[in-house]
């Protein structure tokens, strides 16, 4: 069967065009389209915001939606950071405007995010407590859906758009370009798989519930892997990274991707919390013990390091050490937990050593896990 005239390049193109209709529905942030100064199309998100049907919202003039905070209209639209929608209601929402293209336009309900983030705090405060005591009563199932709805919607549209620039649908990319974005798509790729593991810290969960499968690895692919994740991290700290491969700490039988997120984790610690200008170190090793080979990951810092009576306490969810409550970006104590749960899982073990000049967290693997 022979195919029309332009039909081969069509059918693609309808896939590309509703692909990016569902991505655009499912996005929490609205989506407006301009004609001039009239609205030419919204999502679903968008015509919530307003409180109307998205039909009603088409063809209205763009000054009698959206205002500066003062409520005058808006002379030159583009990305704003603070500006208001106006409601059915009569309510004037906060919203940020981001502009993707000279006519598309995303639309942040501002309070949302800021509802969002006081949770999180709050969830991190344990119900109250500073960083660094230990939470008396933990997150509710109610709480972390909401939360884990949030982190999985910017993931997606954090993919979708990194999809759409390397299929190069909004025109060609240099080759760095596609490096970086690849780096984004893998980075979305472990924060789903962390969301995932985050969801099974509670009590009733055994830690080889979340081990991940496991295929054999090479243990300074899955290093460098992570250090290339958080190179723009350390570019910004000026610090430098070393490594210290171990040339026969190499095989693994490990999940690669929750491993990786381990030393990526300990990475992003260590450079949050060492100086300018320093150096953070990570080495590998082996030693034999009574159950067999072992490998070792270490990470060290030059940062404040880790008190003696912290060194079990830090690794409970919810929970930060003291060097985090002085910290420009304290977290929210979950990174160490997520490290202890996935190692545990493969039958190793981490701790953190405390050592003078600095910190060092240390992991230990069996080969044969």
């Amino acid at each position: 069967m022979s195919s029309k005239p332009g039909q081969d390049t069509f059918v693609p193109a309808l896939a590309d065009a509703l692909e990016a209709v569902a991505l655009l529905e499912r996005l929490e942030e609205g989506v407006l389209l301009l004609d001039g100064s009239r609205i030419a199309g919204v999502n679903a998100s968008l015509a919530r915001m307003v409180g109307e049907a998205p039909e009603r919202v088409v063809g209205r003039l763009l000054q009698d939606l959206v205002t500066d905070p003062e409520g005058r209209p808006i002379a030159e639209f583009g990305s704003i950071e603070v500006a208001q929608l106006r409601s059915a209601r009569g309510e004037a929402v906060p919203i940020s405007i981001r502009q993707a293209t000279p006519r598309l336009f995303l639309v942040v309900d501002r309070s949302r995010e800021r509802m969002l983030e006081q949770e999180v705090w709050r969830l991190s405060q344990g119900a109250g407590h500073g960083c660094g005591r230990a939470p008396e009563v933990g997150p509710s199932c109610e709480q972390l859906a909401m939360v884990e709805h949030e982190i999985r919607t910017a993931i997606t549209v954090v993919t979708g758009y990194a999809r759409m620039l390397l299929d190069e649908r909004v025109g060609p990319i240099e080759p760095m370009q596609r490096d970086f974005l690849e780096e984004v798509r893998r980075a979305a790729s472990r924060v789903e798989t962390l969301l995932d593991r985050l969801l099974c810290l509670g009590p009733e969960e055994e830690a080889s519930d979340i081990s991940g499968v496991r295929k054999p690895v090479s243990l300074p692919d899955i290093v460098r892997q992570a250090t290339s994740a958080v190179h723009p991290l350390a570019e910004e700290r000026e610090v430098r990274l070393v490594l210290s491969l171990h040339p026969d700490a190499d095989a693994l039988h490990v999940d690669p991707l929750g491993i990786e997120q381990v030393v990526t984790n300990l990475l992003t610690n260590a450079l949050k919390f060492t100086a300018r200008g320093s150096t953070v170190r990570v080495e590998t090793g082996l030693e034999e013990a009574e159950e067999g080979e072992l490998v070792w990951i270490a990470v060290r810092d030059e940062g404040p390091g880790v008190d003696p009576d912290e060194v079990t306490r830090i690794f409970r969810p919810f929970v930060c050490g003291r060097a985090a409550e002085g910290s420009e970006t304290p977290g929210v104590g979950l990174g160490l937990a997520v490290c202890q749960t996935i190692v545990e899982a493969h039958g190793g073990s981490i701790e953190a050593v405390p050592a003078p000049g600095g910190g060092m967290f240390r992991v230990t693997l069996p080969v044969e896990s």
